[in-house]
């Protein structure tokens, strides 16, 4: 004797109704990703311009939605696998770092963000270009100390990269980041001592002159 109809009938209707609500889940997680993203992308933007509150602001708004987000994700594990999780998780880690390397404070590790290891390795990876595009506004403003201070760690941050042993999953990611910051470091070390040489020949012309 075969299944009935009735029976069926019953599973596909218990089904739609569990996928129904699997749905608007997955359409919650999608529009918190896109908001943690560009709330992480404001308060780097704003941290640049030198708007120091915003920034913060901002960066606590993202933190606030990942949050939301990780409170869903215990009702629905496996959108913790999912392309647009991964990318506001690393997004976020990217603004963090960001705030904490230009205010001066310690960041927090992996585990106390609530991030993997290989998220925020690849935060870091990022970290390189915003730290170019700070290191370029201290060259304008005619301020090489501190563009030469942020280059310091731009490529310390680099070289440390080169030295990590990452995971199969991970390590092509990586090692595309990574050439990505090699032309960083590389184009942004051949500005900067431009910069300090022709300060240099100006500093020397003018006791000279005077």
């Amino acid at each position: 004797m075969t299944v009935s109809r009735e029976v069926l009938t019953e599973i596909f209707d218990r089904l739609k109704e569990e996928l129904s609500v699997e749905l608007e889940l997955d359409e919650k997680i999608r529009l918190l990703c896109k908001e943690v993203v560009r709330y992480s992308k404001l308060s780097i933007l704003n941290r640049h311009k030198g708007e120091l509150e915003k920034a913060r602001i901002n960066l606590r708004e993202a933190e606030a939605r990942l949050n939301t987000l990780r409170n869903l994700i215990s009702s629905y594990p496996g959108v913790i696998w999912t392309e647009s999780y991964k990318t506001a998780c690393q997004e976020y880690v990217e603004a963090y770092l960001y705030i904490c390397c230009m205010d001066g404070e310690k960041p927090r590790l992996p585990r106390d963000l609530d991030v993997s290891p290989s998220i925020y390795l690849l935060g870091l990876a990022d970290l390189v270009g915003e730290l170019r595009r700070c290191i370029l506004e201290y060259l304008r403003v005619g301020n090489p100390t501190s563009a030469e201070e942020y280059f310091n760690v731009m490529k310390w941050i680099y070289e440390e990269l080169l030295l990590v042993e990452a995971p199969p999953a991970l390590s092509g990611k990586l090692r595309h980041k990574i050439d990505i910051a090699r032309r960083i470091v590389e184009t942004t070390e051949s500005e900067l001592l431009f910069e300090l040489s022709k300060r240099k020949l100006i500093d020397t012309l003018s006791k000279f002159i005077g």
